[in-house]
């Protein structure tokens, strides 16, 4: 029973000390924010300009720190970024950052953006296409399986 205990403890340490970095474009924010409320009820902590953006602090420094900072990062991405040299910028340096230090990645699809006029070969990663199939929770079951994937090891058993 020790044992068991000590296990969990582990586990609720590693959900509260994983972050979790979430690109977006503002004119879908009802659907991301819905999906940080979630994430926030289970106790995960992330980083989103709404919460994260400090006054005085240059926003591209900002967004590298929290690219920096991530386990894992989320790019919810639409016909909105395809507009947005910002929005392509930060999915540029994700892919950069996260490519160079083994991150995760989730990729969610919200409109029927041709991912390839966002970024060319966008397509070539798996994605959430959540256009077809709305429904936030896939997004969150996504993250919570590479939550276990990457800590499986470290923590020695696997999330039920």
């Amino acid at each position: 029973m020790r044992q068991f205990v000590a296990q969990v403890l582990k586990k609720e340490a590693f959900i509260v000390n994983t972050f979790i970095f979430i690109s977006y474009c503002h004119s879908h924010k009802a659907v991301v924010y819905d999906f940080t409320e979630r994430l926030e009820s289970c106790g995960m902590n992330f980083w989103i300009d709404k919460k994260d953006l400090e006054s005085g602090k240059p926003l591209l420094r900002s967004i590298l720190e929290g690219i920096a900072k991530c386990d894992i990062a989320i790019s919810f991405v639409s016909k909105a970024m395809t507009q947005s040299d910002s929005a392509q910028t930060e999915l540029d340096q994700i892919l950069t950052a996260l490519t160079k230090k083994q991150k995760a990645w989730c990729f969610v699809r919200l409109d029927d953006v041709d991912v390839d006029s966002v970024m060319p070969g966008l397509s070539s990663y798996v994605y959430i296409d959540y256009a077809s199939e709305p429904n936030i929770g896939l997004v969150l079951d996504d993250v919570l399986k590479k939550y276990e994937r990457m800590h499986k090891a470290r923590l020695g058993f696997t999330c039920e």
